[in-house]
């Protein structure tokens, strides 16, 4: 992304249409329908153009946002089936029954895993074997660990955090994900997901109005609620 793009992404109204437009033409690829039927786009997309062109922007703004988010949605429709499990690894590992549920779940569902580990009963050793490092320790560890957290955030089309222990780590991979229209990359739905009877911090769940139409949040109590949300998540964003 070039700073002068990245400067208009940065105002208000331009990210509320480009995400608008990056959920349109994704839901248009995934249902092999035409983007753009009889030169017309949805009303929510052209009230948000209208608003961009009295807010001074340029019609050639204009199509430079629609661009980008009609080549994010191509992206993302290709990495649409990779999911990204987050969840605690260094606290109490309440969820981790729920954890591998819905590694299971998911898998069976057809979708491609990249954090296996986090639901595995001795999660270092699984990782070190994922990313072939068996020797690693220490600070090198460590940095593994960030990098190929980060890499799979990059790449992840889904993004589902198990948030009922707080957790630096997942909270960064969180805003990591959260970011990446901002970074240059396609915007990623992403599910976050805690037993009924535990608070999420406020700094997870503040997302702007526009974020709510694919940043989800819900409360779950059994393996069935969970199975209900993984699946109306999938059949909207998968």
């Amino acid at each position: 992304m070039t700073p002068e793009i990245a400067k208009l992404f940065g105002k208000n109204e331009a990210r509320k249409l480009r995400t608008a437009a990056e959920l349109y033409f994704f839901q248009c690829l995934k249902n092999g329908k035409n983007a753009v039927a009889n030169g017309t786009l949805p009303g929510e997309i052209e009230g948000q153009i209208a608003r961009c062109l009295h807010s001074g922007f340029a019609e050639n703004d204009i199509d430079t946002i629609l661009h980008q988010a009609w080549r994010m949605a191509q992206e993302r429709r290709i990495a649409r089936r990779k999911v990204f499990v987050v969840a605690s690894l260094t606290h109490g590992r309440l969820a981790l029954p729920y954890v591998k549920f819905a590694l299971r779940f998911l898998g069976e569902r057809g979708c491609e895993i990249l954090s296996e580990h986090n639901g595995a009963d001795h999660p270092v050793k699984k990782f070190l074997e994922k990313v072939n490092a068996p020797a690693a320790q220490g600070p090198d560890l460590h940095n593994i660990f960030r990098d190929n957290d980060n890499r799979w955030v990059r790449e992840c089309g889904l993004l589902v955090a198990e948030l009922s222990e707080p957790s630096l780590g997942v909270g960064g991979e969180w805003e990591n994900c959260r970011l990446k229209p901002e970074l240059g990359s396609f915007l990623t739905p992403m599910l976050g997901v805690y037993l009924a009877d535990k608070k999420v911090s406020p700094y997870v769940t503040g997302v702007t109005e526009e974020e709510k139409s694919y940043i989800w949040f819900r409360p779950y109590l059994t393996e069935e609620d969970l199975t209900s949300i993984l699946s109306e998540f999938l059949d909207e964003f998968g």
